[in-house]
């Protein structure tokens, strides 16, 4: 959405300027200034913004790319991406689907390999607003499935949006399995796009236990957009390496009282 004049709102600014940053590696202000017809004050109000969330440097005239800072990729670019570690954690969080469940399964290249392990239920219904997941999940024929409806993202082929946003509040479930773009020991869950964090801070609000799956690599990251505390999650499912490399991260969260699973 626009406002009426044709000017982005600010996050719709900072959405298109980290997507600028992604391409480029490094945004200069009057490159902004070209992407979102806006001055060059508040260009650099935004970069201030971006720099201060700690997902970007802030250089002399721009900003540029930081290590630690998560983009907004497409499903066809992760998925690619450690295949082997999203099965296995997939595989294992599939036992934690009782008979009889209301599953919300969230978007991501993770959660969606949660569908082909569901085979032995006869009762099961799965709130899905990705067409991946949907897609999976109609295939069994023993598995009810409920489709948020609103606007398709293609980057991500998941549907966002208000009305999305309205039937998921309107529903239960017994347990989300919830993806995340990056996950920071302050900040929480966070994800590169607005309107997929609205969502999923929806999903999470709805569910009686919230089980987070997530490879390693996510863990010290940023991205734009909270949209959970690490206090909202149950349990989180990663792999192995984390124990190597997130020592502190998941001390701090058994310390929080939080079950972790190394896979």
């Amino acid at each position: 959405m626009q406002k009426p004049n044709g000017k982005l709102f600010i996050e719709e600014r900072l959405e298109k300027i980290m997507e600028l940053v992604r391409e480029k590696g490094k945004v200069t202000v009057e490159d902004a200034m070209d992407l979102c017809a806006v001055s060059a004050d508040t260009i650099r109000r935004d970069f201030n913004r971006l720099s201060r969330q700690d997902i970007v440097l802030r250089t002399h005239g721009g900003i540029m790319v930081k290590d630690s800072s998560i983009y907004d990729s497409s499903t066809a670019e992760r998925i690619v991406k450690h295949v082997e570690v999203k099965r296995i954690i997939a595989e294992r969080a599939a036992g934690f689907v009782n008979e009889w469940d209301t599953i919300a399964v969230d978007a991501g290249t993770t959660t969606v390999q949660i569908i082909p392990h569901l085979q032995q239920f006869e009762h099961l219904t799965v709130v899905a607003y990705s067409l991946d997941v949907a897609e999976a999940a109609v295939r069994n024929d023993k598995i009810t499935t409920m489709m948020a409806g609103g606007i398709v993202r293609n980057k991500t082929e998941s549907v966002v949006g208000p009305d999305a946003v309205a039937m998921i509040k309107n529903l239960h479930a017994d347990v989300l399995f919830l993806g995340t773009n990056a996950i920071d020991l302050s900040k929480g869950l966070m994800t590169p796009n607005r309107m997929e964090a609205e969502i999923k801070e929806t999903l999470v609000s709805i569910a009686d236990r919230v089980v987070l799956l997530a490879d390693s690599t996510k863990i010290g990251k940023r991205a734009l957009f909270p949209f959970a505390r690490l206090e909202d999650i149950d349990l989180l499912i990663t792999d192995k390496q984390a124990e190597k490399t997130q020592g502190d991260f998941l001390r701090h969260l058994k310390k929080i009282n939080k079950e972790v699973i190394l896979v």
